[in-house]
């Protein structure tokens, strides 16, 4: 895996929600190759369990797990009181957990299913916030990454609750990064275009999709999970110390 070289995060503790596969794997990864300890999160126990110890010793680092929804209250409460007992503390939280259950016109969409929408990818990443902060607070590093999407800055076609929730996680970015500055906690967004995962897969499977998306970006190739990655793993790390509030599009030039 090529990596973003030394960025002086070793013995340092992240964690990473829907770690079991796509992007936040490939998150957790790349701050376990640069020295730092992970707790994964997601709702899949086997599948944490089998990649934390493929991270152990790969890395040489601890790598934890905890199954958990993470647009519940009383799973989110029970993760950081994992997170204390288990790792001591932690310095770097990175929102990922998303899902998409449906697509169609917003119109047609039950109350319930935006509800269920908003529960993991807005409300559920404020609760870890909530959850985690008097850890961050004690960190001299403290910095919590949120996954967006281009589907947060402008519609998606037949996404439309998504985009609204991925919105919110924009403006909560900018909102947490004003509140929490003072207190010594950065927090920053990455918005990514359409990543090669099996999230998207639906998508970039599709040639004819596909080639309207290639279409519209400056690249003409689709992004990777580890391209996602490393810019959550820059935005984490000292090298941009002086970095808040801001949501980084990783798109290929997509929002252009």
């Amino acid at each position: 895996m090529e990596t973003l070289g030394d960025l002086k995060m070793q013995g340092r503790k992240a964690l990473v929600t829907g770690a079991s596969k796509g992007i936040g794997l490939a998150i957790a990864r790349e701050l376990a190759s640069q020295g730092c300890d992970v707790m994964l999160v997601s709702r899949k126990e086997p599948v944490l369990q089998e990649i934390a110890t493929q991270i152990a010793q790969e890395f040489g680092v601890k790598a934890l797990f905890h199954a958990a929804h993470c647009g519940k209250d009383d799973a989110i409460a029970a993760v950081a009181k994992d997170v204390e007992e288990r790792m001591g503390g932690l310095d770097f939280l990175v929102n990922n957990a998303a899902t998409n259950p449906a697509f169609g016109f917003s119109v047609d969409f039950p109350t319930a299913l935006f509800r269920k929408i908003l529960d993991t990818n807005l409300i559920g990443y404020q609760g870890m916030v909530q959850a985690h902060l008097s850890m961050l607070e004690k960190s001299d590093v403290a910095a919590v990454v949120n996954i967006s999407s281009e589907a947060g800055l402008r519609p998606a076609h037949f996404m439309g609750m998504y985009s609204v929730a991925k919105a919110g996680v924009n403006m909560m970015t900018k909102v947490l990064a004003r509140e929490l500055g003072p207190r010594g906690v950065r927090v920053n967004a990455v918005a990514p275009g359409l990543v090669k995962t099996d999230f998207s897969r639906v998508l970039w499977e599709n040639e004819s999709v596909l080639k309207e998306v290639l279409s519209k970006q400056a690249l003409d190739k689709l992004a990777e999970p580890e391209d996602i990655a490393r810019a959550v793993t820059f935005l984490l790390s000292p090298a941009s110390a002086m970095t808040t509030g801001v949501v980084l599009s990783i798109d290929g030039g997509s929002t252009l």
